[in-house]
């Protein structure tokens, strides 16, 4: 019997509503996400991704605080290696500080050559962390592209000294992250964990951007499970539902540490946002 029958179908209810109370709302730097933002629940969390290799920070900053003026709170991802060095991370700092900002995502950032001294996410973390903010990292359920796993696992070790979170990157499959977050755990990585996955996108543009954004692994898993497969090759879009469900599961083992889901939504939030509030409407019925 495996450990997720052991918890009370209760608890399972319980958890599921708490993570459909108050996820996070990814939305991607392309084309212009604040036309997107009306789509939002009011007040939502939204993590943005950031500018930098196309039109630069101040880009992200700008949009940042126009979507703050909105009444939402914006998390903006910041990645490390597209900055030039110290001097500029405070002034980027500051700019988020101003706009109101309190609570920043931290990565490295896909940029092939570093633009300063940052190589990684970590040598930035003590200075974001001394200017007052809450810091986010990320983590990778399926394995980081980079390195083996306890590589991985020492180095969410280290950040965790000045973050506050980890959010995974986006997985199909509730298993690996049950597996994942005990080996986590075991290796003292205690972090509160945001469990990234795809909100109501469609098919076609889904499995267009698995490799683009890292989540290959989780596709081959799919390709595996020939009933999903199949649903995944479809016309329409893919429905989380079944994911959140079995995630609920695995989020009801508080041993585990799971915070909340982190919704990817490749910014296609209306759709998202109408699976979201059905969802919410039968949790309250």
């Amino acid at each position: 019997m495996t450990r997720v029958n052991t918890i009370d179908d209760a608890v399972v209810q319980k958890t599921w509503a708490r993570l459909l109370d108050s996820p996070r709302w990814e939305m991607a730097p392309v084309k212009n996400p604040l036309l997107l933002v009306d789509d939002l629940p009011s007040g939502a969390t939204v993590t943005m991704g950031c500018f930098a290799n196309s039109e630069g920070f101040q880009k992200s900053i700008e949009l940042t605080a126009a979507i703050i003026a909105r009444g939402f709170e914006v998390i903006p991802h910041l990645p490390t290696r597209s900055l030039t060095g110290r001097d500029h991370l405070k002034d980027v700092l500051d700019a988020y500080r101003d706009a109101g900002v309190a609570d920043i995502f931290v990565v490295a950032g896909n940029t092939k050559k570093p633009a300063g001294p940052y190589d990684g996410a970590l040598e930035a973390l003590e200075d974001i962390a001394a200017a007052g903010f809450r810091i986010g990292v990320g983590a990778y359920p399926e394995g980081h592209l980079y390195m083996d796993e306890a590589a991985a696992f020492e180095l969410l070790r280290r950040k965790q000294e000045y973050a506050s979170y980890l959010v995974t990157q986006t997985c199909f499959d509730a298993e690996a992250f049950r597996s994942w977050l005990t080996r986590l755990r075991e290796a003292e990585v205690s972090l509160p964990a945001h469990l990234g996955i795809a909100g109501v996108v469609q098919r076609k543009e889904l499995i267009r951007m698995a490799g683009a954004l890292g989540f290959g692994a989780s596709m081959k898993f799919i390709s595996k499970q020939r009933s999903l497969a199949t649903k995944m090759m479809l016309p329409g879009a893919y429905d989380p539902t079944g994911l959140l469900t079995d995630v609920a599961r695995v989020a009801a083992d508080a041993s585990l540490g799971v915070s909340d889901v982190h919704l990817n939504t490749f910014n296609q939030v209306a759709s998202t946002r109408a699976w979201w509030d059905g969802l919410r409407g039968k949790t309250s019925s």
